[in-house]
């Protein structure tokens, strides 16, 4: 895979300025990070919910920067940090360099990542 991919998809959403190109980013960038977690299996332990997953799955007309999970079985020693290495990856097969930075508190029912 590399950019050209990504390039094709931003031109499918005919953005009409800057900020709808940045947005149109923004939801490919969704894309590849959920492709990274199928990838990875993530999901045989979490599913993927809240505002994000109805517009991507269900096409509902919303916007939500955040992509929200849920544990199948709650655990206090979940750790992102596998997942995260995956969706670098993923993103590097792209031809694209990600941040990702792991934000979960030990103490916490809520692990935060952010790229």
């Amino acid at each position: 895979m590399d950019i050209r991919i990504i390039e094709e998809r931003i031109r499918i959403y005919n953005p009409q300025s800057k900020r709808d190109e940045l947005n149109a980013f923004k939801e490919i960038a969704q894309e590849i990070t959920l492709l990274a977690l199928s990838r990875s299996e993530f999901f045989k332990h979490g599913a993927f919910q809240e505002g994000t997953a109805l517009r991507i799955l269900y096409g509902l007309p919303r916007f939500s920067e955040d992509l929200d999970f849920i544990l199948f079985n709650p655990t206090s020693n979940f750790l992102w940090k596998p997942f995260l290495s995956e969706i670098q990856l993923e993103f590097q097969s792209f031809g694209l360099t990600v941040e990702v930075k792991d934000r979960s508190e030990a103490n916490t029912a809520v692990k935060k990542a952010f790229l």
